[in-house]
């Protein structure tokens, strides 16, 4: 890595970090429109930090019935943060069979890819970095060096577990490890599109019941070509998914935390 870029990372690295902000918003807000409270979609932005995952829930239940209405896209910005609560934040949003999106001029890096891969859907406009896992120093507080080892091992596993359930191509993920934490590589365009648009299983989900699953591209084409069978689709998606995503979402976010189920 050549050497101002590394001043520079470790200068971001440096900053003061703040926990996620969640926000509704409008789908294109540079357009500038006068409905600025418009609940189209939810906006993430900031590092993950730790008790994220509660806030989320709790803005979630504020305007649930919104959620379910609105587009069920989360445009993302962020540049990671804590590994475990990313996980946790991922597995809602999976549960939320959200569709997440990186802005043009935004970028999802570290941590922050945990909440890509766990979408249903996903795309990017901006930038998706990745590097080997770090954990926050509070997961080894206390610790002698053996116990501290054997926590490393612990999260290391869960980690690539998780990535190994969201059906992240291992070279991929080799990749990835051999990338310092200290370091950050950006996908490229072949990357992503071998990530895919659709987590595997939803997309074998939507071709029995909708007879289609397009990607980025295909969608686009299909939206100036035919819009009629455009929204036919989307009108099936949401027929097959809303009876389910109301009872266990909302099952998911009145439930106990699995922070304290863990302990």
């Amino acid at each position: 890595m050549p050497l101002l870029t590394r001043i520079i990372l470790l200068f971001l690295l440096s900053l003061p970090t703040y926990s996620m902000e969640f926000r509704w918003g409008q789908i294109d807000e540079t357009k500038g429109r006068a409905r600025s409270s418009a609940k189209e979609v939810i906006y993430i932005t900031g590092d993950i930090q730790f008790a994220d995952y509660d806030r989320l829930r709790t803005f979630l239940l504020k305007d649930f019935d919104s959620y379910l209405i609105s587009t069920r896209s989360i445009y993302i910005s962020s540049n990671g943060g804590d590994v475990v609560e990313a996980i946790k934040i991922g597995r809602l949003l999976r549960e939320m069979y959200a569709e997440v999106y990186i802005p043009p001029d935004a970028s999802c890096a570290s941590a922050c890819f945990v909440l890509y891969i766990s979408a249903v859907e996903r795309s990017s406009g901006g930038k998706v970095g990745i590097h080997r896992p770090y954990f926050d120093q509070r997961y080894f507080a206390g610790l002698s060096p053996t116990n501290a080892e054997k926590r490393q091992l612990e999260l290391t596993k869960a980690f690539n577990d998780y990535l190994e359930r969201n059906y992240v191509p291992r070279q991929l993920v080799d990749r990835m490890n051999a990338t310092s934490s200290k370091e950050i590589r950006w996908l490229t365009e072949d990357d992503l599109d071998e990530l895919g648009r659709y987590a595997n299983w939803y997309e074998e989900f939507l071709l029995a019941k909708c007879k289609r699953a397009p990607n980025f591209w295909e969608g686009i084409d299909l939206l100036l070509e035919n819009e009629k069978e455009y929204a036919k689709f989307n009108d099936c998606k949401e027929k097959v998914i809303q009876p389910e995503l109301r009872v266990r979402l909302k099952q998911l976010l009145l439930g106990p935390n699995p922070r304290q189920k863990s302990r």
